[in-house]
């Protein structure tokens, strides 16, 4: 069984999108977008990612290349 630790996802005005463990001082970063980032959320299986940025009006999703 995998175990998993406790994260959080950033989205920047950047673009970027950053995996931020609490027991890691290094962020991961998963993607960098075009456009800032208003809003996103990982699905239950961990292998999409849900991004609402701020040039569209609607989500789309993305798999992970990467799902650690």
């Amino acid at each position: 069984m995998r175990r998993y630790s406790e994260g959080l996802l950033v989205g920047l005005k950047n673009g970027m999108i950053l995996k931020i463990f609490i027991d890691n001082s290094f962020p991961i970063q998963l993607i960098k977008h075009t456009s800032s980032i208003r809003c996103l959320d990982l699905s239950y299986s961990r292998g999409r990612l849900a991004v609402v940025d701020e040039s569209t009006a609607g989500p789309y999703t993305r798999p992970l290349l990467s799902s650690t």
